[in-house]
């Protein structure tokens, strides 16, 4: 064998062995900064968060020893938080916050147990931050997971799946409005079971909303579940836009996303850019629900109107808590993130939180970068939630696993900010020896 050969082959063991290191681990975030856990009390969960130049919000649920929802305000000039129970459910259990600040004024809903029963129906609260009391928005419902947007004139709109009756029935996907200064309008069903599909098992889950900066648009994607075809279960992403009149919503036809023959689309979100683009992502599961093979990130433009991988490599997620991984996405004028949860295949079954942006509307994506590093068998790092400002950080809040016999409780919210224009030495292909 001659020198020549036997440089060429040592170089693409050499490039074998380094891309495959490449694709086992993840780059760590360059320059961001120390995460922060925002509770240390063990008894923490769903994060929420919302920027402004000059503050960071992050709102959370705690659900057993101190129940309610919890808001942190970051003061970003002195790099003071300052920490409230802002909502005390007493006995009952307070879920899902949703931040939103609006003409820069903070704005929360979340979803609250009408009595201290176990299967009590809930209702969708809002308030707004140092103002007055709860405003139920609507009660008496089984499953309402609210979202909100809001458009430069104070507007806000919100979404959310819910049930009437317990068990046995489907969701329907609510939409309602509140005026600048004014109250909430009465929820109206937008989208039934049998508009979509036609009667059945299934109904709307996860919806997500966003309105174009001129407040005109409004957008909605959901997770519609679809019954069972060929003896599994079916779930697809939809979606539907309006025309804001000022005083309600024409709706145009919803129609399916996801591709059809995908059988386990999930847990879409949306935004919109500066430029008035809607973006899209969801996650994609390979293999059955119960026990998923691997799970993929997609992504879609309504510009182009095609469906891409955010990352070409699957993660996986426990098989105890929460078994799929969450997408989240957020815009700043052209720059677009994403952020989800899971670990890689093939490593050690410990989860992080994965970023990647783009800075030109996605046309094109930094690498993707581990922001969690949670670095040890059986550490979880779940449900992130992401925001972006107008400096160009991107900050991340989500639950931390803190120890202990079960996956179920014993989680803390963490936070952590960073650049969105990621970059790291990506120099990993091998120099082809010479002979001499």
């Amino acid at each position: 064998m001659n020198k020549r050969t036997l440089s060429l082959l040592l170089g693409l063991l050499l490039l074998a062995s380094l891309t495959a290191v490449a694709l086992a681990a993840d780059y760590s975030w360059p320059d961001a900064e120390p995460s922060q856990n925002l509770t240390q009390n063990g008894d923490s969960y769903q994060s929420a968060i919302a920027v402004t130049q000059s503050e960071v919000a992050v709102a959370w649920a705690g659900e057993e020893d101190d129940r309610g929802i919890f808001l942190a305000r970051l003061n970003r000039t002195t790099g003071d938080w300052n920490t409230v129970k802002f909502a005390d459910s007493g006995n009952r259990n307070a879920r899902f916050p949703e931040l939103l600040y609006t003409n820069g004024v903070l704005t929360l809903a979340w979803v609250e147990h009408e009595s201290t029963e176990t299967r009590a129906p809930s209702r969708v609260q809002f308030q707004q931050v140092g103002a007055g009391a709860p405003t139920t928005v609507l009660g008496d419902l089984y499953g309402p997971i609210p979202r909100m947007a809001a458009d430069t004139a104070g507007n806000i709109h919100m979404v959310f799946p819910a049930e009437t009756v317990e068990y046995g029935a489907v969701a329907d996907l609510y939409y309602t409005y509140r005026t600048a200064g004014g109250s909430w309008a009465t929820p109206e069903i937008i989208v039934t079971q049998n508009q979509v599909i036609g009667g059945g098992s299934g109904g709307v889950w996860y919806p997500s909303v966003a309105v174009s900066p001129d407040g005109q648009n409004l957008y909605v994607a959901w997770e519609q579940h679809m019954g069972i075809v060929g003896g599994l279960p079916y779930r697809a992403i939809w979606y539907m836009e309006g025309i804001w009149n000022g005083s309600g919503v024409t709706w145009g036809a919803p129609r399916q996303l996801s591709a059809p023959e995908t059988q386990l689309a999930l847990r879409p979100d949306i935004v919109i850019d500066g430029a008035g683009r809607v973006h899209i992502i969801w996650a994609r599961i390979q293999g059955y629900l119960a026990q998923p093979e691997g799970q993929y990130i997609e992504y879609l433009n309504t510009t182009d109107n095609v469906i891409r991988l955010v990352d070409a490599y699957p993660v996986g997620v426990n098989s105890i808590r929460p078994t799929l991984t969450l997408p989240r996405i957020d815009a700043y004028q052209s720059t677009i993130c994403v952020a989800w949860h899971g670990y890689r295949l093939g490593t050690p079954a410990f989860e992080d939180v994965l970023l990647r942006c783009s800075s030109d509307a996605g046309q094109s994506w930094t690498v993707t970068v581990n922001t969690t590093e949670s670095g040890a068998d059986g550490a979880l790092s779940l449900f992130p939630a992401l925001a972006l400002d107008g400096t160009g950080l991107v900050h991340l809040a989500w639950e931390e696993f803190q120890g202990g016999a079960s996956y179920f409780t014993n989680y803390d919210i963490l936070y952590r900010a960073g650049s969105a224009e990621i970059k790291v030495n990506t120099l990993y292909l091998p120099l082809i020896m010479r002979g001499r």
